[in-house]
């Protein structure tokens, strides 16, 4: 069984996605991932380039030079991490166990991603709950915004459009992580332009939902300020209560001797 490992960093993720698959046995390639990934079949083949993405990130992360020790595992193993994640050499109706990696590559991979997870996060992860919760308000919005039949039709397909997306991110934060959240809230504050009160109303609490999503996916003390400025303005916009200041996700301690450390 895979051991937790922290999201914030693309070794994690993907130690945390092929820890999935290995649970998955005596079924196609393509179905087991499909219920990793949470996509039907037939759209797994364009998911899975995003998930082999995260073997470069892994790449571009060990390559500093004081990283050397943490980048020979990566060295050894990463064919068989881009062999599961990117199966092109196989036929997607074999079944998983001909693209499972090793007891070993696995167990190298969680190693990996222990050390990234301090040396190299790339933000903060908020908790479980907090997801939910985010996810919820995000729907909420989402909701209003498709029944409020006084709202332009190009106005009203935008904002569904960016929320979507930052809920998209949201789901699958082992495949995008927090700069996928980020970026997507981002777009979503750009794009919250109003022509009527009424949308003026909707895009004021989507910018700040959009605000406390970016902050709890951010790290560092200026973005504590900043959940106080947008959790202040939520109650004010008539969004209720928003969600509680995020915790993040917390990996488990590793014991020291993993096989890529001997």
């Amino acid at each position: 069984m895979a051991t937790m490992v922290s999201l914030n960093n693309p070794a994690g993720r993907l130690y945390s996605l092929l820890g999935q698959l290995r649970k998955h046995e005596n079924m196609p390639i393509s179905r087991a991932w499909g219920h990793v990934l949470g996509v039907p079949e037939g759209m797994v083949r364009e998911h899975l380039g995003d998930v082999a993405q995260l073997v470069s990130l892994i790449d571009e992360a060990v390559a500093a030079p004081e990283r050397e020790r943490i980048a020979a595992p990566v060295k050894r193993y990463r064919s068989q991490w881009i062999e599961a994640a990117f199966p092109l050499q196989h036929n997607f109706t074999e079944d998983v166990q001909n693209i499972r990696p090793t007891d070993e590559a696995f167990e190298s991979l969680g190693f990996v991603a222990d050390h990234l997870a301090v040396v190299a996060s790339d933000g903060e992860i908020p908790a479980e709950g907090t997801r939910i919760e985010l996810v919820d308000s995000l729907r909420a919005v989402i909701t209003d915004v498709g029944s409020d039949e006084a709202l332009p039709e190009d106005v009203a397909h935008l904002m569904i459009q960016r929320l979507s997306a930052v809920e998209a991110a949201i789901l699958h934060i082992e495949v995008g992580g927090p700069n996928a959240v980020r970026l997507a809230t981002e777009a979503l504050i750009g794009s919250s332009v109003t022509n009527s009160s009424r949308a003026a109303t909707l895009s004021k609490r989507a910018l700040a939902i959009a605000g406390v999503v970016w902050v709890a996916f951010s790290s560092g003390p200026t973005v504590q300020q900043s959940i106080n400025a947008w959790t202040e303005l939520i109650p004010q916009l008539g969004t209720g209560s928003p969600p509680a200041t995020p915790a993040t996700d917390q990996a488990e301690p590793r014991p020291p001797d993993h096989a890529a450390s001997r």
